[in-house]
């Protein structure tokens, strides 16, 4: 069995893509380690509640601040979360819509050719 590229639609597609490959790929980079999404996972489940501080997430991660707020970091980066600053503390909410963008993209590269 022979794999081309060559048939023109095809390449036509892929050229259209590159920035939604892009895109997906800078978000697969984002929740590319299991605390990353073990976060997003944490602030699903606390959605209805309004999300939560970063000390909630220290203990239930059982990791050090500095590399839960690296993880935090990664994910705002990729507009997976948002901080919410309440006096002095941030308080991180999930971001569906972001969320529904990643299985949107999945779906258009991988699905729907």
């Amino acid at each position: 069995m022979q794999c081309t590229l060559s048939d023109p639609n095809l390449l036509n597609t892929l050229e259209l893509c590159t920035t939604q490959q892009n895109t997906l790929a800078e978000l697969a980079k984002a929740v590319g380690h299991p605390a990353r999404v073990k976060i997003l996972h944490i602030l699903s489940l606390l959605e209805q509640q309004g999300g939560c501080l970063n000390a909630d997430l220290v203990e239930h991660l059982q990791l050090a601040q500095s590399t839960v707020s690296e993880h935090l970091s990664i994910l705002k980066k990729a507009n997976l979360v948002k901080a919410i600053t309440i006096g002095k503390k941030s308080c991180y909410v999930f971001n569906r819509e972001r969320l529904n963008n990643l299985n949107t993209l999945t779906n258009t590269l991988f699905y729907n050719l």
